[in-house]
């Protein structure tokens, strides 16, 4: 007695028209037909692996080799196909290049298909996703394109972004929007992240104890910082945004430096820079601290903090500690610019000081590739 494979095998060299009546009949062992022809097919006949059935399995090639009958009939997406009929590989959905449009658009299967990402082909800690700052590209580049979309279709959210998918996905974590910098979120998001350092990290845990003791430089570093960040850096904007019902008008006079110890400071220059503080300076610059929260720190002239930024000591601070960074004359040269229109943006602010280097920065891989070409140009090294 013939079995299935050697019908199938009929019909593909063309001997047979078709299967017998009721070959995918579920009562008559339809399912079971098919996944061995199935592996027949793709064992016996065209002899490939997992990494292949994954890139090659889908609606043309069922109906090329004669099976989309007993698809359409017990199936009807390749997704099951491959969970029945291959269990071994553990193929995912959207390893598959058909898989169903809506399939994020179920919350089910967003958690799995996030906590598989992460926990098992990434295999990250949660202290390793927050510090990596990941972005929701992250989803696109494993095959979940559309989960961001489903996500957003799903709870009506426009604002969802990478932490409100992971806040989802990862409810043990107890994560807060302000684990991720520049996250997308919503105001309620926001808000429980505020509420929660001021609680927590400040310890300021009722009204009166905020009202009485918190001042800006609680917002001075780290999550603080991003927080303040996002509201102007104005302490008042924080408070209101957080207690909306709780009445904050004595904290709009509480600024974030004390301008008197600033002036006294400008006058007694008390210290030197060292090449250590020059880069620690240099990484607060590019991470937004202002000229005056730097001299309060470091006790030196604000004017000469302000004087890195602006360019008046750039020389000097390059060739304190930028020692490896490519020149003015070099950049000039690479993207084309005229001396004269150079100069004038250097003039009107567009590029100076710190600014030039975050152009140098950005634009690093350039740079290297204009190496190879003049090999006696310094060029940028960060390392």
């Amino acid at each position: 007695m013939k079995t299935v494979e050697d019908i199938y095998l009929e019909i593909l060299q063309g001997n047979r028209r078709s299967f017998p009546p009721f070959t995918w009949s579920p009562g008559n062992n339809g399912h079971d037909s098919f996944r061995r022809c199935i592996r027949y097919l793709f064992q016996e006949i065209l002899h490939m692996d997992r990494k292949q059935i994954v890139e090659n399995i889908g609606h043309d090639l069922i109906l090329k080799y004669k099976l989309y009958g007993g698809f359409t009939t017990l199936f009807g997406s390749i997704n099951s196909v491959v969970d029945y009929c291959f269990p071994e590989h553990d193929i995912k959905p959207w390893e598959l290049k058909n898989i169903p449009p809506n399939y994020f658009f179920n919350q089910d299967n967003i958690i799995y298909a996030v906590r598989w990402l992460f926990n098992e082909k990434l295999k990250m800690t949660k202290d390793e996703i927050v510090a990596s700052r990941i972005v929701t590209d992250i989803f696109a580049e494993h095959g979940m394109k559309h989960l961001l979309e489903g996500y957003r279709t799903l709870y009506k959210d426009n604002k969802a972004g990478i932490f409100s998918i992971l806040n989802l996905a990862f409810p043990e974590y107890n994560l807060y929007i302000t684990d991720f910098r520049n996250a997308l979120g919503n105001d309620e998001e926001l808000r429980l992240a505020v509420r929660h350092y001021i609680k927590e990290t400040l310890g300021f845990r009722n009204y009166s104890s905020i009202k009485n003791n918190i001042t800006p430089k609680h917002f001075s570093e780290g999550e603080g910082r991003f927080i303040l960040q996002r509201f102007d850096k104005n302490l008042y904007k924080v408070l209101n945004f957080a207690y909306p019902d709780k009445d904050w008008e004595s904290i709009k006079g509480k600024r974030f430096f004390d301008r008197d110890k600033i002036t006294e400071l400008n006058r007694k220059n008390f210290r030197k820079l060292t090449e250590a503080d020059l880069k620690e300076i240099y990484d607060k610059m590019t991470d937004g601290m202002s000229s005056m929260e730097i001299a309060e720190e470091y006790k030196v002239s604000s004017a000469t903090i302000s004087g890195m930024i602006s360019g008046r000591s750039y020389s000097e601070f390059k060739s304190t500690y930028l020692k490896d960074y490519i020149t003015t004359k070099d950049v000039e040269n690479i993207y084309g610019y005229e001396r004269q229109k150079l100069s004038y943006l250097y003039r009107c602010g567009e590029i100076k000081g710190i600014k030039m280097l975050h152009f140098i920065l950005i634009h690093e891989k350039s740079l290297k590739k204009y190496a190879l070409l003049h090999p006696d140009k310094l060029i940028v090294n960060r390392y």
